[in-house]
């Protein structure tokens, strides 16, 4: 008798690259895209990398930023988490988040050094002493430092509250570094606007305004204006028509600290040279909005950088981070609903009406000095300005069957190209990361100059992805990007969020989240040290961070990817599967579990049940890191693997978390061994 040859094992590398693929046959997907996922995002460098969560704002210490402590103790009384404990001869405190062993006390918001050997009071009665000093971020391992860190989370989410009022969060913007919300009052009688302040959320507080006419001189803003004995500091000059050197400026100016009663109709009498149109109005915002926003700056001068916003229900503003200005623009219902800068003017739209201001000047719109309107035909869903050429750029116009640019840089040389007849976006999604994105019935589109100067040309790019956008139809409510991953993120009323990954301006892949929250507003800019932020306001007046922390404000991110079925490019060629081993990259814990199908998941096939296994992240070489942030159980490239037990065509890969510590991790690549065995019965020749 012969010997048999042993078989050879073969070894197949792929990469986990492209997103999710819903639509092409089996055989014709690539091994290293998806057919399900959720909270796993594509990486321009590629793979997957599961995403980090969001937590609660109002400006106090976020919660992924608590630390924790750990002190050596003997107990000897009674001490419970969540008590108080102090040092009675360091006189310094801490909140007890867990107790190990009863002889080590996981504390946060520690106050200061303890000392060792001193008695701890809880209430004022003794229940400890001390035995060594505290140690700051200092569990053994990664992964209890994790779940430290997400104790204290816990403890300072708590502190956190919603934006004070009823009902919806209407707007969120950041400006200067400052978090600014808009929520109805209490009474649900009017909106106010609330900043961010390390002690939370604080009122903005509303000045007021009176008209004006016939104006040749006027007060220095901060300045004493006064009618008799009623005096008022003047905080912002609103002329919206004439000029104040020929005496014809008229308007309006916000003032506050009034004193001596109400402003009546007639002149002035100090600080200023024309005649008051009647008594001062609070400044009010009604309900009924959602706010859009955008910072810009009209005048060759740094302290002029303010922030714009509007709603649908209200006036437009202004804001320099002290004084609310209403802009009117003269229309009888002026309520627009989106707003923009292009060419140095403020465009609103209204509608179907497209409008702007004079050049440099936000609060003038009359035509004689260059503002003027134009009709678009359909209601406006979004404008956003758009590089058009090499040299100058262009104002993208989409309404929601329709998609227009607007060239120009003058009233007299504006013109309107309608270039696209059939397609439009739906109000809110639409962003420009580079180039624009959209998303109409047919799915999310791009909007992107041609090689030919100020042209245009659009495509829809979720085709692979056209079950899920059929799904969602109707659903879609907001839109932001992450210029940091190169995203563009659609929400849904349902909590889930479209993600498509960009590269060069290319679509490199489409993933799902889900938040199970819907945002009910979101904005994503710069903080004062350049790192962008995204937040999103909700029905229950909570904002919140996104892509921020270890969890879902709280609760655990479950997360899951599972590839597309793997062939080892022999389609009809049975396979012994032995192992797989996975390329990984971890910022810090990683606990996992691995699964896996066989022969497009037959029952015929006997497979093993889930490996659970734990890999810790976070190191590196150890000339790169100071030797206090270095991990010292972690591996530079983590290579979890499990061994594989079936028979069969073609294998797909499952890979599924669900916990609120761990932070997120990147799954690079995969390699299945195997050893090739027979055809697939019926396909031999």
């Amino acid at each position: 008798m012969k010997n048999l040859p042993i078989p050879k094992m073969s070894v197949d590398y792929f990469k986990f690259e492209g997103g999710l693929n819903l639509v092409s046959p089996a055989l014709s997907i690539p091994p290293g895209r998806l057919i399900d996922s959720i909270n796993y995002e594509p990486l321009q460098s590629g793979g997957y990398r599961r995403i980090r969560g969001f937590e609660r704002f109002n400006g106090k210490t976020p919660p992924s930023s608590a630390d924790y402590w750990l002190l050596g103790v003997t107990i000897s009384g009674t001490i419970s988490v969540g008590d108080t404990v102090t040092g009675v001869t360091s006189s310094k405190t801490g909140v007890v988040l867990q107790i190990n062993n009863s002889t080590e006390l996981v504390l946060t918001k520690v106050s200061g050094e303890f000392v060792s050997g001193e008695t701890l009071n809880v209430s004022a009665a003794p229940q400890a002493t001390t035995t060594s000093i505290t140690n700051k971020n200092s569990a053994l391992t990664v992964s209890l430092h994790a779940q430290y860190k997400n104790l204290a989370a816990d403890n300072y989410r708590a502190d956190i509250a919603a934006v004070p009022g009823t009902g919806s969060v209407l707007g969120v913007h950041q400006y200067k570094g400052v978090k600014y919300a808009f929520r109805a009052n209490a009474g649900d009688t009017a909106v106010d606007m609330y900043k961010s302040t390390a002690g939370g959320w604080t009122q903005v507080v509303f000045g007021y305004e009176v008209a004006f006419t016939a104006a040749s001189v006027a007060p220095a803003e901060g300045g004493t204006l006064t009618q008799g004995g009623v005096t008022a500091v003047m905080r912002r000059l609103v002329i919206q028509s004439g000029a104040l050197a020929g005496g014809t400026a008229a308007g309006r100016m916000i003032i506050d600290t009034i004193a001596g009663g109400n402003f009546a109709a007639g002149a002035f009498t100090g600080g200023m040279t024309g005649t008051c149109s009647g008594i001062q109005t609070a400044i009010t915002l009604v309900k009924g909005g959602r706010f859009e926003f955008g910072n810009y700056n009209f005048t060759g001068s740094a302290d002029t950088f303010r922030m714009y916003g509007c709603d649908g229900a209200n006036r437009a503003f202004e804001f320099d981070g002290s004084y609310f200005v209403p802009i009117a623009t003269g229309m009888t219902t002026d309520t627009p609903k989106f707003i923009t800068a292009y060419r140095n003017k403020l465009f609103l739209a209204f509608r179907g009406s497209l409008q702007f201001s004079t050049t440099g000047n936000p609060y003038m719109w009359t035509p004689l000095t260059g503002a003027n309107e134009i009709g678009v035909g359909d209601t406006i869903t979004g404008i956003l300005p758009v590089v058009g050429g090499s040299s100058t750029g262009a104002l993208a116009v989409f309404s929601r069957h329709t998609t227009s640019i607007l060239y120009g840089s003058a009233a007299d040389d504006f013109t309107m190209v309608l270039i696209n007849p059939d397609a439009g976006a739906v109000a809110y999604t639409v962003q420009n990361i580079g180039h624009v994105l959209m998303l109409d019935d047919r799915g999310i589109r791009t909007l992107s100059p041609t090689q030919e100067y100020g042209n245009f040309t659009d495509k829809t790019i979720t085709q692979l992805v056209q079950p899920l956008i059929d799904s969602k139809q109707g659903m879609a409510i907001a839109s932001s990007i992450h210029r940091g991953h190169n995203h563009y993120r659609l929400y849904f009323t349902d909590g889930t969020v479209m993600v498509v990954g960009l590269a060069d301006r290319k679509q490199i892949g489409v993933v799902m989240f889900n938040y199970g929250i819907a945002p009910t507003c979101i904005t994503s800019g710069e903080n004062t040290t350049g790192a962008e932020e995204i937040f999103f306001g909700s029905s229950t007046g909570m904002v919140y961070q996104a892509s921020k922390g270890t969890s879902f404000d709280g609760d655990a991110i479950e997360a899951w990817i599972r590839t597309a079925y793997n062939n080892q490019k022999a389609p009809l060629t049975k396979k012994s599967y032995k192992r797989v081993v996975f390329e990984m990259d971890a910022d810090g814990s990683a606990n996992l579990q691995l699964g896996y199908d066989l022969g497009y998941g037959t029952p015929d096939v006997e497979t093993a049940g889930r490996v659970v296994f734990e890999e810790e992240g976070g190191g590196g070489y150890w000339d790169q890191f100071t030797w206090e942030e270095f991990t010292w159980d972690a591996q530079v490239v983590i290579t979890p693997q499990t061994t594989i037990s079936g028979t069969a065509e073609n294998i797909s890969l499952l890979i599924y978390s669900n916990n609120d510590y761990d932070d997120s991790w990147i799954i690079q690549g995969a390699s299945i061994y195997y050893i090739p065995r027979r055809l697939a019965r019926g396909n031999a020749c």
